[in-house]
């Protein structure tokens, strides 16, 4: 072998911490851009392309949807309820722009979502009710009064 060979591949027993560190910083560097880091070839879009966590609570009266919209107002979410299913689509745009003396970085993505959720019951869509605060969306879903297949008990009274 010419020493050529042996310098062209990694040696990770010379300096094993040395390489651990530069695959630490090149996956933080993946995951989060910076100015620094964000023209090396990844795509922010991808940051946003996820879809969004949503929690499904229940209670006697009523499902609560909750999902966390980081980066977005009212008039980029829509909510649409039909035939007991639920859907909350979103889309955010943003734009890039860094000056430097030796460079100039302009970069424009957006991305966009949608989730659909199916209730086991029926709902009075007549009431359902979206509220946006602080990038979390609150969405009430108030259910009908008697469920088809629900159990009701009737009292039996003296005639």
């Amino acid at each position: 072998m010419t020493n050529n060979q042996l310098t062209s591949k990694p040696d990770r027993n010379r300096d094993p911490f040395n390489w651990l560190r530069r695959e630490v910083d090149q996956l933080f560097d993946n995951m989060w851009p910076t100015s620094r880091n964000v023209s090396q070839g990844f795509s922010t879009q991808k940051l946003f392309s996820a879809l969004p966590h949503i929690d499904v609570s229940e209670n006697e009266k009523e499902f609560i949807v909750t999902a966390d919209l980081p980066g977005l107002e009212e008039k980029d979410v829509s909510v649409e309820f039909n035939n007991k299913i639920l859907t909350i689509r979103g889309e955010k745009k943003s734009a890039l722009e860094d000056k430097q003396e030796n460079y100039y970085l302009s970069e424009r993505w957006s991305g966009s979502f949608y989730r659909s959720l199916q209730l086991p019951v029926p709902i009075n869509e007549n009431q359902v009710n979206a509220i946006m605060k602080n990038g979390v969306l609150y969405v009430s879903l108030p259910k009908m009064g008697n469920v088809p297949g629900e159990v009701k008990k009737i009292e039996v009274k003296k005639g």
